[in-house]
């Protein structure tokens, strides 16, 4: 098998169940590590973790639904997408929404 075939929905749903656990991790670890560092607040860690662990559920459930070699053909096929994505999320977070938030924050200050 070279190609991905969608021949059911259980096969869909898992290819879509692999596709959203790198980023969705990469997501938890990110954003919920840098909150609880920013409020010192150490449920988001618990957040982060749950989030991250829930990631690797997905990729288990997305296996055992569509297959192995679904799970080789969509990794082989679409890492090199997903990764860019994981990747531009965080520069959007890091670079855009920081100077939004910062912007955000010194108004209410004034006002």
């Amino acid at each position: 098998m070279t190609e991905l075939f969608f021949d059911n929905p259980k096969t869909i749903f898992g290819v879509i169940c692999i596709v959203l656990n790198y980023p969705l991790g990469w997501f938890a670890i990110i954003y919920f590590i840098k909150k609880a560092q920013k409020t010192r607040n150490k449920k988001f860690y618990v957040f982060g973790v749950l989030l991250y662990g829930f990631s690797w559920f997905l990729l288990i459930f997305g296996i055992f639904l569509c297959g192995k070699e679904h799970y080789a053909l969509v990794y082989n096929k679409y890492f090199q997408f997903i990764s860019a994505s994981v990747i531009i999320l965080f520069i959007f977070y890091e670079v855009f929404l920081k100077k939004h938030l910062k912007f955000n924050k010194k108004s209410i200050d004034k006002g």
